[in-house]
């Protein structure tokens, strides 16, 4: 959810963030999650978006990809 764009854009170079959002969201629309991880991009971070088809809730299957993400991302950090 995009609360707010900011007028000037941290330096997020080297951050990894983990979006997860549900395609039936009637809470935040897609349009406004794809905003937000266009904004964090535009900043410098290392954006993966999934998307579900789901509501506003975690699934499973979020659970499950976020859990991988992690893990590759300890893998990674480990070299």
């Amino acid at each position: 959810m995009v609360p707010f764009e900011p007028e000037q854009l941290p330096d997020l170079a080297g951050v990894r963030v983990w979006i997860a959002g549900g395609t039936e969201d009637m809470i935040i629309p897609r349009a406004n999650t794809e905003r937000l991880a266009t904004i964090l991009s535009d900043a410098g971070a290392e954006v993966t978006a999934r998307f579900f088809a789901a509501g506003h809730g975690l699934t499973s299957a979020e659970l499950v990809l976020a859990k991988r993400w992690l893990e590759s991302i300890a893998t990674s950090a480990d070299r």
